[in-house]
């Protein structure tokens, strides 16, 4: 049986390694079609078109990307400054590690 992970302690602002490679592609390069951002994405990174689609859908429905529609195609670009999500991600460490109380934050730094 697989044990399904507590939502309690997942951080709602984490990215993963393919997503902070696009949202640095587009904060590089605002306005990129998919296979754009799939050409910007570090080497280590890679992954293939239909990969990064995905993962600017999945940014897009987070909130932290938008799109306009350019012919066929989508242009997304970053609906959020990279010190904005930096922000909200401490602050949820902040909130799960040391309930909200930047006080204790500080102390154990």
């Amino acid at each position: 049986m697989i044990k399904k992970r507590s939502s309690s302690n997942v951080l709602p602002n984490t990215l993963g390694e393919l997503e902070l490679g696009v949202m640095e592609a587009l904060w590089q390069t605002p306005h990129l079609d998919a296979k754009a951002v799939c050409e910007r994405i570090p080497r280590f990174r890679k992954s293939s078109l239909s990969t990064v689609q995905s993962t600017l859908e999945r940014l897009y429905r987070k909130g932290l990307v938008d799109r306009n529609k350019q012919g066929h195609a989508y242009q997304y670009f970053a609906s959020v400054s990279r010190a904005n999500l930096l922000a909200r991600m401490m602050g949820d460490v902040i909130h799960l590690l040391h309930d909200g109380r930047l006080e204790t934050f500080s102390a154990v730094s």
